[in-house]
């Protein structure tokens, strides 16, 4: 009795089916888990980073920390990333190295920067799924299409040096290519093939899989529905006697389906276990902020140019360049099968064709999809690539069977072997990269540069490899610095932006094939050392991917990260070259944002301090900042001859400064002896102008003020209290600042008075002007706005010594009619005025 049962469980084990999935599973895993370690692209650490707080989340059980905020789920992702580190920290455990450290400690260890002793472990997962994917495929379409087609499509997908590229990288994209692939083929299995609920259930579970690994995946649910109506039409159209689904039944089917997508997508994202209707919410308004927001920076290039709106030709021209020769051939020979068979009705190989014409319609809806999108990467297109190369196997079975014809031979092997050596040649040419194909019908590695944006990060750490050699003690800039560079860089790395390149005097830049393509971070950088010869280019396939440039000394002039070029020149000791306005993003908060640029023209013992102030027209100060260069980091004693140095500053604007265009200017003086460092020629070194917008946080309560008072002027305008300042002689200046809250907005422009007054009502000085010094009129004021105004008084020279007082008010100037002035139990004041504390003029107060 055991015998026999033996028997059977190897024939089965060794049964045709086996072992051509035992095949494709090598033929998959094996490019993809070699040399996993090479290269990073550019998103893989903020993964490697979310899945760490993914896995410590659920140690800790603190399930609402499992959901990165800003990421459109990639759940699933970080799963794959949850198995890596396990499988990680048991072989350190193992190892001896982690013995006694617990799980979290071991997790509390790992840095930002990516220890690329980790990365094998962690993109290992994606490597194991992708390959078990590609057998998956192969049993799926063994259903659909038959065996010739599911074999040419394992090996097919097994090669696709698109789909290779991104299946042994930590990143949700061929995850979602993974799942959404299996749950629509195991649909059509169930649509057209058995009716049978396994395929349905098994659908479902991808979908839900799908839907965890990134939003776009929900296409999935109105294109199969629309699917199955369309496939229900077509049966009736054709009068079909096979057994069919009824619309109840696939009603029903669909909504199985759903149900089941959803446990899946419940069961799997811990942080639906705690706040369901929150993440769902927060999930789809990230998706949807996601989709209509383009990538930093906002350029892409396409046909050949730098342009912010890539246009409708972007994705079929990046799908074009990532297609084989071998699926251009098969998937033009698919659609010449589809033409020739349309008229065939009630027969198999109609049947067929709706098979075909299912997979066209998903990859045009997909790209169609993804049309609508801000956010544009080739990589988007990844999900389409399974369906491509089925429909490329299709083609290329077809063709198949006209050369046996021909040649009057039957050989499924022979087939299968030239499609093995076709396909996996453009691939393996390519290891360790994949990314660095490009179709040679279209001209290949030659022409794509010039074409489509190239660059995912890889190639970069040859760049930090060729600078290592030089010693740890090299300090460089690179595109990608943080996530690509500086885990293989051995030195001291820089932001690379304009306006902090130069700052420290950096050795090298290097420059990345898709930042010169874009012309980032602007054109002008770009072209400043682009044209020079570089010490070294990193060459991939024929491509050159990164350029490194010893930086010039001295800096050329082209470099400098100068918004605005302003050439003054203090003394003979320093330079000043321009400036730039730092923009940054969302409401003012306060602060006016300035870099400063300086040259040395010769070494020197002086410290100088950099004074800057914020003016209007009448120079009157609105914020102040002083400090020495860089923070107080570079004083100019340690300054270098010809060194460039950047100076970024904050002015502190003073709260409800008016709106409106302002100067800064800039002054240098010696902190020890006082001495000012004046400019040749004696002017002024004034920048701008600089806007000053409201700033929307301001209360009363945060104001500077150091007298309250409450009254209101025709409710209209409410005036909160004041501050003086003078050293009260005659012949002085009052420096009064008044504080106003606009009630309503207004449709005419009021004037303001303040009257230095004595007992008698005799005027000894006076100052009538619109607010902000005639620079922010009354019809320019929003209601709830506070206004900082500023007034000087002369007290005149002849005023005797005495008690004075200060009154204000506001009235119009065509009519001279005041403004009524209530105090807060709404008693009218007197003439209209407010009258402010009492000072004493010629003496103490």
């Amino acid at each position: 009795m055991l015998l026999p049962k033996v028997t059977r469980a190897v024939k089965v084990l060794f049964n045709k089916q086996t072992r051509v999935s035992l095949f494709l599973f090598a033929l998959a895993f094996v490019p993809r888990v070699l040399d996993l370690d090479v290269f990073l692209t550019a998103d893989e650490p903020v993964w490697i980073a979310n899945s760490v707080t993914f896995f410590r989340a659920l140690l800790r059980k603190n399930f609402l920390a499992t959901y990165p905020m800003d990421m459109p789920a990639g759940v699933t992702t970080m799963w794959t990333g949850v198995v890596g580190l396990a499988a990680k920290c048991s072989a350190l455990w193992l190892s001896g190295e982690q013995e006694g450290t617990g799980i979290l400690d071991f997790l509390d260890a790992i840095p930002f920067q990516v220890n690329i002793d980790h990365l094998p472990f962690l993109r290992l997962p994606t490597v194991l799924i992708t390959s078990v994917f590609v057998v998956m495929v192969y049993f799926l379409v063994s259903n659909l299409f038959g065996h010739q087609v599911a074999l040419f499509s394992g090996i097919l997908l097994a090669l696709d040096p698109f789909f290779l590229a991104h299946s042994r990288v930590i990143h949700h994209d061929a995850l979602v290519s993974t799942f959404m692939t299996l749950a629509l083929l195991s649909f059509m299995v169930y649509l057209w093939e058995s009716n049978s609920w396994r395929y349905l259930f098994f659908s479902g579970l991808c979908a839900g899989l799908a839907f965890l690994s990134k939003s776009s995946s929900l296409i999935l649910v109105p294109f199969l529905a629309f699917l199955s109506l369309l496939v229900t039409i077509c049966r009736i159209w054709r009068k079909s006697v096979r057994k069919q689904l009824g619309i109840w039944q696939l009603a029903k089917a669909l909504v199985v389906w759903g149900i089941l997508a959803g446990i899946v997508f419940f069961l799997l994202w811990p942080r639906m276990w705690v706040e369901g209707v929150g993440t769902l919410r927060q999930f789809i308004g990230v998706s949807s902020s996601l989709i209509a927001t383009p990538h930093d920076y906002g350029r892409f290039f396409v046909l050949g140019e730098d342009r912010l709106d890539p246009g409708p030709l972007f994705y079929p021209v990046s799908l074009v360049y990532r297609l084989t020769p071998l699926a251009t051939v098969g998937i033009v020979a698919s659609l010449s099968i589809f033409v020739r068979h349309y008229r065939c009705s009630f027969s198999q190989p109609m049947i067929r064709m709706e098979k075909c014409a299912s997979l066209i319609l998903y990859t045009f809806t997909f790209i169609v999809f993804m049309m609508f999108g801000a956010k544009k990467s080739d990589r988007y297109l990844l999900p389409i690539f399974p369906t491509l190369d089925i429909l490329t196997a299709v083609g290329l079975c077809e063709l198949w069977r006209l050369v046996q014809q021909r040649l009057r031979f039957h050989s499924l092997l022979v087939g299968g072997l030239l499609v093995v050596i076709l396909e996996g040649g453009w691939s393996v040419s390519n290891h360790p990269y994949y990314f660095t194909y490009y179709n040679p019908l279209l001209g290949g590695s030659l022409v794509a540069p010039h074409v489509i944006e190239i660059g995912w990060g890889e190639g970069i750490e040859q760049a930090a490899q060729y600078l290592n050699v030089k010693g740890g003690k090299v300090r460089a800039t690179s595109w990608y610095r943080k996530y690509c560079f500086d885990p293989f860089f051995l030195g001291q790395s820089f932001p690379l932006t304009r306006g902090s390149v130069f700052w420290n005097e950096l050795d090298y830049v290097v420059f990345y094939i898709n930042q010169v393509q874009r012309q980032l971070p602007d054109p002008q950088f770009v072209q400043c050392f682009h044209p020079l010869e570089p010490e070294h280019i990193v060459r991939i396939k024929g491509i050159d991917y990164a350029w490194i440039y010893k930086v010039p000394k001295p800096l050329p002039d082209c470099a400098l990260p100068l918004q605005h070029a302003k050439r003054l020149q203090f003394g003979d000791s320093i330079l000043f070259l321009g400036y730039e306005v730092v923009e940054k993003p969302g409401t003012f908060d306060g602060k006016l944002r300035i870099n400063l640029y300086w040259r040395a023209l010769r070494e020197m013992g002086e410290d100088y301090t950099v004074y800057l102030k914020l003016v209007n027209g009448v120079y009157h100060v609105w914020g102040q900042q002083d400090s020495r260069p860089y923070w107080d980091g570079l004083p100019t004693n340690s300054w270098k001859r010809g060194q460039v140095i950047g100076d970024p500053r904050e002015i502190a604007v003073l709260p409800g400064t008016p709106r409106g265009l302002y100067q800064i200017e800039v002054i240098l003086y010696d902190l020890h002896s006082g001495r000012t460092l004046s400019p040749l020629g004696g002017e002024k070194l004034l920048l701008g102008p600089v806007e000053v917008t409201r700033l929307e946080s301001l209360t009363p309560e945060s104001l500077d003020m150091s007298h309250s008072l409450g009254v209101n002027l025709d409710g209209k305008v409410y005036l909160l209290g004041y501050n003086i300042e003078s050293g009260f002689q005659p012949g002085d200046d009052i420096h009064l600042t008044l504080f106003w809250q606009c009630l309503a907005e207004m449709d005419q422009d009021y004037t303001v008075f303040t009257h230095l007054i004595d007992e008698k009502q005799k005027i000894w000085g006076q100052k009538d002007s619109p607010p902000g010094d005639g620079f922010y009129p009354t019809s320019q004021w929003k209601a709830g706005e506070i206004v900082r105004d500023q007034y000087d008084i002369l007290i005149a020279p002849e005023a005797p010594p005495g008690e004075y007082q200060i009154e204000v008010g506001m009235y119009l100037d065509e009519t001279g009619e005041r403004l009524d002035a209530l105090e807060e139990d709404s008693l009218p004041l007197p003439d209209n005025r407010i009258l402010l504390q009492p000072v004493a003029v010629g003496g103490t107060k």
